[in-house]
This record gives structure tokens, sequence and C-alpha cells, in this order.
């Protein structure tokens, strides 16, 4: 798969899961009764596993970098940006857990 196609799928996965996370967030942050341990499984597991399928697709050449002369130095900057977002998400998930044990 090329690198521009592997872009555009994700940024449609990624604005569809914006609107699920926004969603589940509310329904967290709402009074009501409609909370799921299993969102809070999806949300603490499925990001890291996507930034570890990606990197892994992209290490095997199973998506096709840009310029494949630079394949160390794309790899090097989807693991930083990816360490950069785990940092991120860690305190996304604590407000999660933390908005799940509230109720």
């Amino acid at each position: 798969m090329a690198y521009e196609t592997f872009f555009w799928f994700r940024a449609v996965l990624a604005v569809l899961l914006l609107g699920y996370a926004a969603s589940t967030i509310y329904r967290f942050a709402s009074p009501s009764p409609r909370q799921s341990v299993w969102e809070i499984v999806f949300w603490a597991l499925g990001p890291p596993l996507w930034f570890f399928l990606e990197y892994f697709m992209l290490d095997r050449g199973w998506i096709k970098v840009p310029d494949a002369a630079s394949k160390d130095a794309f790899l090097k900057s989807i693991k930083d940006y990816a360490d950069y977002a785990s940092k991120i998400w860690a305190a996304v998930l604590a407000a999660v857990l933390f908005l799940y044990a509230k109720k």
C-alpha cells in the first residue's frame, strides 16, 4: 500500500474516532448510567495497538514510505511522534478513568 493511500485511510479513521471519543467523554461526564467498561478497554488498548501496527507495517514494508532511501529517518520520526502521543494519551486515559470512577 502506498503511504498516500494509508494517509487518507488514517485521516478518515481519525475523524470517525474523534466523533466516537467525543461521545464517549460526553457519556462518561453526564450523569446517565450508559457507561461500559469495554469502552475503557477500547480506549486503553486501541491507540497503543494502532501505533504498534503502524510502525510494524511501515518497518516491514507493507506500507511503502514516500522515499525508500530515508526509511530509517521516517521510522524514527514515527517512533518519536508515537512517544509524544503516548504521554498525551496517558493523560487522556487518566481523565477517562477518573470520569468512570466518579460514577
